[in-house]
């Protein structure tokens, strides 16, 4: 453009300068013609005085002649007969009435004209004068002394037309940076826009007709900027909601390529980068998601299941539906939802039932048996008799003692309130509870102390003295004869702590995970020998959660346990 402006700048310039040459030409010839004719007029004016003076016309023009640079003088009567002439033979001389000059001399008293000589074959340039007594003095010099100056002046004109067209021709160059930078800046600015630079103004131009289109244009950016700001302000809260989201949520097109997937989803398939735009089999290779996402987007049809990651331990379920949108036609939505702990729920609510049903189911057995024997009249020893009825009795306990820690349990599941809650000394509590398992101890031959500081948690008192009684039973039950049981409290900054510590048969380390869980035994013989429930730590665990508490548990076998409760 630059290039094309400069060659146009040049050649109308060159075109100014020729036409201006040839126009300065024409004035100059036309302004030499004037001066001459002109200096003809102030000659003939004076030549008339003398014309007067000689009676030989043809002499009288021959002597004008000589005393004026040669001028060719013609004298003509009123009737246009030529009565004397410097340079021809008025014999052969032709009546000049019809000339141009001579009628505008006779009329207006002077005339002129320039035209071809037909008695000297070259173009002359005639001015007349009518003298008073009518007579006609003519002056005649040839036009080409005229067209000589022209001629002469022609070499300095094009000499200048040269030196103009040459400093058009530096001058074009800048003229043309000059003209082109408003229109650069303005390019300038627009790909910086194009580039995400909304940022970027142009300066106004000093050309008005540009100082709109740059107005426009900043104008334009402005609201570009806006609208992007506020795109990108949604893209961010979008982003946001989506990456804070638990489920798992890709998007992909219907050549399924990735088109979003949350932060979720990649933890979920343990993704090391940013996978959009690149083929969803890089972000997953399971083939149960792959066959049902190709099955998806060739039939529009949606699917719900769950895939096991064994590696991470966790279970999700998998939803892939059909998305039909403007923006992305023929692609489909995918959403893993983490149902572990629904299905460990689900698993321990089986196990629950199941190991219920089994608990429930030994000391029932129990008592239809010793029923039977005794309804049938087959036992008629009465210490017999009163056996079986002491063990009758003892297996309904039994069976009273797991109906209870089971509506207890459900009752900590719910998180049922069933007392008010209360600023409980936990010291003082222990006592008494240790005081109410003294017959067990003592039977077990087992020593129980109570230590520590006094110490206070708002908490339900029941809660409480069930989680003191459950920690302390077993660690008698479970203890040696001659053994001992520590109970110690002490308090924390906000709240309190209880150690519970026994020298009885320890826990063996792979069970020490399981030993809360519901019916867990660790062995089944002794627990039901020692009448335990099964039930008693998963009660305290929901108790210590109930409340905030943590719970700390360090076993040896052969060397006791130690149960610590920190309520903070």
């Amino acid at each position: 453009m630059k290039k094309a402006i400069s060659l146009r700048i040049i050649a109308v310039s060159a075109v100014a300068l020729i036409l201006s040459g040839i126009v300065s030409g024409l004035i100059l010839r036309k302004t030499y013609e004037n001066q001459l004719e002109d200096e003809a007029y102030t000659m003939l004016k004076i030549a008339a005085i003398a014309a007067k003076t000689e009676s030989d016309s043809n002499r009288a023009a021959k002597l004008l002649s000589e005393q004026y640079d040669n001028y060719r003088i013609t004298i003509i009567a009123q009737d246009g007969t030529v009565l004397g002439d410097s340079h021809a033979d008025v014999k052969t001389l032709e009546n000049h009435a019809d000339r141009p000059e001579v009628k505008d001399a006779l009329r207006f008293g002077r005339g002129s004209s320039i035209r071809q000589s037909d008695t000297l074959g070259i173009g002359m340039m005639y001015a007349a004068y009518r003298m008073s007594d009518g007579v006609i003095l003519r002056a005649s010099v040839p036009i080409q002394t005229v067209r000589d100056i022209v001629e002469k002046q022609i070499p300095a004109l094009a000499a200048g037309i040269i030196i103009a067209i040459l400093a058009a021709v530096l001058l074009a160059g800048r003229l043309s940076k000059s003209v082109l930078r408003p229109l650069k800046n303005l390019s300038e600015g627009i790909r910086r826009v194009e580039n995400g630079d909304y940022s970027a103004r142009l300066e106004p131009a000093s050309y008005d007709e540009l100082s709109t289109l740059t107005r426009s244009v900043n104008s334009m950016v402005q609201s570009i900027e806006s609208h992007v700001k506020n795109l990108n302000a949604q893209k961010q809260k979008l982003g946001f909601l989506l990456g804070s989201i638990r489920q798992g949520l890709v998007v992909v097109d219907s050549e399924q390529n990735i088109v979003h997937v949350n932060r979720s989803a990649e933890m979920i398939f343990e993704a090391g980068q940013d996978l959009t735009g690149q083929p969803f089999i890089c972000l997953t290779r399971n083939m149960r998601i792959l066959s049902a996402l190709e099955n998806c987007l060739k039939t529009s049809g949606s699917a719900i299941f769950e895939i096991n990651n064994e590696t991470a331990g966790r279970i999700y379920s998998v939803s892939i539906n059909p998305l039909e949108n403007e923006w992305l036609r023929g692609g489909a939505v995918i959403i893993l939802t983490d149902v572990t702990q629904n299905a460990q729920a689900e698993q321990i609510r089986r196990e629950f039932v199941s190991n219920a049903s089994h608990e429930l189911k030994t000391p029932v057995t129990a008592i239809r048996g010793f029923a039977e024997l005794l309804s049938a009249g087959l036992v008629t020893d009465p210490g017999v008799t009163k056996d079986y009825l002491e063990r009758i009795k003892s297996e309904s306990d039994r069976i009273t003692n797991i109906i209870d820690d089971i509506l207890k349990l459900s009752a900590l599941d719910e998180g049922k309130e069933l007392h008010s809650r209360e600023d409980v000394e936990l010291l003082p509590l222990a006592e008494e509870t240790v005081l109410d398992l003294r017959p067990q101890a003592e039977k077990k031959q087992v020593t129980v102390r109570v230590s520590g500081q006094g110490c206070t948690v708002h908490a339900e008192r029941s809660d409480m003295r069930q989680l003191l009684t459950n920690l302390i039973d077993n660690a008698i039950k479970y203890n040696v004869p001659g053994g001992e049981v520590e109970v110690t409290v002490d308090p924390l900054p906000k709240g309190g702590i209880i150690r519970v510590r026994d020298s009885g048969i320890g826990i063996p380390e792979k069970d020490i995970p399981r030993v809360f869980e519901r019916f867990y035994r660790v062995d089944k013989g002794r627990s039901r020998m020692v009448g335990g429930t099964g039930l008693g730590l998963s009660i305290v665990k929901h108790t210590a959660a109930k409340y905030g508490a943590e719970i700390e548990l360090k076993s040896r076998i052969g060397s006791g346990s130690e149960f610590t409760i920190r309520f903070i």
